[in-house]
């Protein structure tokens, strides 16, 4: 766990261009992409042909947890670790308390979880579908090419939070590697496979009475 601190210390270098570059920084991951992937999805949406699901409520929900995820992972990253959840501007110490204790990377983990959310919320297939998934593998893509290695250089060690996937050895699992096996990989299958074939059922069930219709029509012709 780490010590609390007196307060966060960000990098040295001038301060006007040091907050510009923060303020840039942040609007881009904030405000830019949230809305270049809200088009996304939204132009998506005119081209493919896949299952929507999703309604207001629950979109709204889940849009919720997501950004509280942000939030609180933010606050514990400035508070505990004394920095920004930036790559320009990196935190004085490695964080494994708050969410950072429980889940890897719970920023991410926020971020896609909101971007599920308005897929659901929009009913959007593109987002549910394309745009979702594509998010959740740009960010895994980051830190296994960039983010890990970078913390293991900074810090000399990495967080190891009690939801992951167990380590590769003979050792007999633990309670945490069990319920981490559910959380990350069974319990998320089992939703998706779920979720997918009921809606397709119910496709598939509109297109037979359609065609049923159809021959219903031509007969009394």
């Amino acid at each position: 766990m780490t010590a609390r601190s007196p307060g966060p210390t960000l990098p040295a270098g001038h301060p006007s261009a040091r907050a510009w570059g923060i303020a840039m920084y942040g609007a881009a991951f904030a405000v830019v992409l949230p809305l270049l992937i809200a088009f996304w999805m939204e132009c998506l949406d005119r081209f493919v042909r896949l299952p929507a699901f999703g309604d207001a409520l629950g979109g709204a929900a889940v849009i919720g947890v997501g950004l509280a995820v942000v939030g609180a992972a933010m606050r514990t990253l400035w508070r505990d670790g004394g920095g920004l959840p930036m790559s320009p501007f990196p935190p004085g110490r490695l964080v494994s308390s708050g969410l950072y204790a429980l889940i890897p990377h719970p920023i991410y983990v926020g971020a896609v979880t909101t971007c599920l959310g308005y897929a659901l919320f929009t009913s959007s297939p593109a987002g549910l579908w394309i745009v979702t998934p594509l998010l959740a593998l740009a960010a895994a893509s980051f830190v296994l090419g960039y983010e890990r290695e970078a913390t293991w250089t900074r810090f000399g060690a990495l967080a190891q939070p009690r939801l992951r996937l167990p380590p590769r050895e003979d050792a007999k699992p633990g309670v945490w590697d069990r319920a981490s096996v559910y959380v990350l990989v069974l319990i998320p299958w089992a939703v998706a496979y779920e979720a997918l074939n009921r809606r397709l059922h119910c496709v598939f069930r509109k297109e037979n009475r359609s065609v049923l219709c159809s021959q219903s029509l031509s007969r009394q012709r």
